[in-house]
């Protein structure tokens, strides 16, 4: 049983674990956000297909407690024409869905 821990903290000091993740730290409130456009998709835009994602933006928050956020992403309508959006998703304070426009 020595031996092992005496191996484990050998190979511990050779090799420290590192908590390093290439995938950027997000906000609670911006990855709350990108839930509620995903659960939209579940439900809306029926014609896409398929979605690879391009680039979120960052949270906005309106003076009446509205929250908005960019979505960027390609789509694929039906399996067929495939296209780049840009959409601004609107949600209240609550979490209801409020809105969705093109972004300009």
């Amino acid at each position: 049983m020595k031996i092992a821990i005496l191996i484990t903290a050998s190979f511990l000091m050779l090799f420290p674990p590192t908590a390093r993740s290439d995938a950027p730290v997000i906000s609670t409130a911006k990855a709350e956000m990108i839930g509620r456009v995903e659960d939209f998709f579940l439900h809306n835009f029926r014609d896409v297909t398929w979605r690879k994602s391009l680039n979120w933006s960052d949270m906005q928050t309106g003076a009446d407690g509205v929250r908005s956020i960019t979505y960027n992403y390609e789509a694929k309508i039906w399996d067929k024409e495939t296209m780049v959006m840009s959409q601004v998703f609107s949600f209240a304070a609550d979490g209801k869905f409020v809105k969705y426009k093109d972004a300009a």
